[in-house]
């Protein structure tokens, strides 16, 4: 059963019904609570309710993304749900909450620490919202071409941020 859920949560969202997906997964973490599944579901949940453009999805997108990192605040799905709400944070226009979300993930080291991808997304999100933030502060400049010059010089990085952070 929970595996069918699954499905048909994802073709829900797949085919753009995000309430009726965000249903399937709220009720499949709560029906698989304390399991990866749940957790997972508690997730893609979270994913569902940010997609709406209503302020309230977002909000309960927040939540849902806090519950996922709290549970067990060190795996990677755990900075993945930090990463999103970094994002969710810019989007609210909250770039400060989002810098010290994106400060977290960054300053987490070792082998309970973001992997290189995650890490070289909340990097480039950093330089990005700290971009943002110079229009009024150059200071805030300094530090986004600072953060995409530490992304493009770390050979650990993939090539794609690389990339794209040289780009920047």
């Amino acid at each position: 059963v929970p595996e069918v859920r699954l499905k048909l949560a994802e073709s829900l969202l797949a085919s753009g019904d995000i309430q009726g997906a965000r249903v399937e997964f709220e009720q499949l973490a709560a029906a698989c609570a304390g399991t990866d599944l749940g957790r997972r579901a508690l997730f893609l949940a979270a994913h569902s309710a940010s997609r709406s453009m209503d302020p309230a999805s977002i909000d309960d997108s927040l939540m849902l993304l806090e519950k996922v990192a709290g549970i067990d605040g060190n795996d990677q799905l755990a900075w993945q749900a930090r990463l999103q709400e970094g994002a969710l944070k810019n989007a609210q226009n909250l770039p400060l909450e989002a810098l010290a979300i994106y400060g977290k993930i960054l300053s987490s080291e070792g082998a309970n620490g973001p992997d290189p991808e995650i890490r070289a997304a909340a990097l480039m999100a950093s330089g990005d919202t700290r971009h943002q933030l110079g229009a009024s502060d150059p200071s805030q400049e300094r530090e986004a071409v600072k953060a995409w010059m530490q992304l493009a010089a770390d050979p650990s990085m993939p090539l794609r941020w690389r990339n794209q952070a040289l780009c920047k």
